[in-house]
């Protein structure tokens, strides 16, 4: 958003040029490095403002941050996780500890911020507080598609829409308050 603020004044006209009579190749053009476990996300890397401002947004209290981080830094699966975002992930799947082979397809977006793990923008959230992030989640009843949004924008951890699906389906008002498709439109 900044950028696209930053760059409203100029006047863009965009040409295709065929690649062949590129000179030089664009940053964009070339091909990934085919080990991810060399570009390891850290805090130096990202912009600390943006992280601050990621976890600040989602737990406004330093008292919830400093739960987080506790019970971050005690989840045994967790602790597997953060170590090997520190320190790289193997080549493959095969040989990634079993305890973090959940993780293994967001490993890329993975960083630790002040001993909270996070996924993009996402606070990962250790298995001792999911139930009570669901609950918050699940908080006024919105249906699956509303608490999947709200989710998918403030926490993560695997199988997290999942479970959150079954609160939903085993929830007495979302299910009372859960429009017919048939009659929808009556």
């Amino acid at each position: 958003l900044r950028m696209r603020l930053r760059n409203q004044r100029y006047d863009y006209e965009l040409r295709f040029v065929p690649g062949k009579l590129l000179v030089l190749a664009d940053t964009l053009s070339r091909a990934p490095l085919p080990s991810l476990s060399s570009h390891i996300l850290d805090t130096e890397d990202l912009d600390s403002e943006q992280i601050c401002a990621i976890t600040e947004g989602i737990l406004p209290s330093h008292t919830a941050r400093t739960k987080l981080a506790t019970l971050t830094a005690s989840d045994p699966t967790l602790q597997v996780v953060s170590s090997l975002t520190k320190s790289g992930w193997p080549s493959s799947k095969a040989h990634c500890p079993t305890l973090a082979k959940p993780y293994w397809k967001v490993r890329a977006d993975l960083t630790i911020w002040n001993g909270i793990l996070i996924k993009a923008n996402c606070l990962v959230i250790p298995a001792g507080l999911q139930k009570t992030y669901l609950s918050e989640v699940h908080k006024g009843h919105l249906g699956l598609t509303k608490c999947l949004e709200r989710m998918k924008t403030t926490m993560y951890w695997p199988g997290c829409s999942g479970q959150l699906g079954d609160l939903i389906e085993g929830c007495a008002i979302c299910q009372s308050q859960r429009k017919d498709p048939a009659h929808a439109f009556a």
